[in-house]
């Protein structure tokens, strides 16, 4: 547990309330817990087959197109969080 105590201190340091701290830490765990087991998957887990809709398929090939994936995911995922966290 002691990995949560810096995020929660920032966030209580930035007026986060404690059920506030809570829900951010639980949510970036998530962000980067996830992150990690999409990084560790199979990488047939990602083929495109005939089951799935058109708009998958085409997120799929253009994502796997990507050589850097999975940082450039991060990266995006994480701006993403940062800017939320401002409005």
């Amino acid at each position: 547990m002691r990995i949560y105590d810096a995020p929660t201190e920032a966030f209580a340091a930035a007026g986060f309330d404690p059920a506030e701290r809570l829900r951010a830490t639980t949510f970036i765990d998530s962000f980067v817990i996830g992150t990690a087991l999409n990084e560790a998957a199979s990488k047939d887990l990602w083929e495109v087959d005939a089951e799935l809709s058109g708009p998958f398929s085409e997120s799929l090939k253009a994502g796997l197109e990507s050589k850097n994936g999975a940082p450039d995911t991060f990266r995006w995922g994480q701006d993403m969080i940062l800017a939320g966290s401002n409005s």
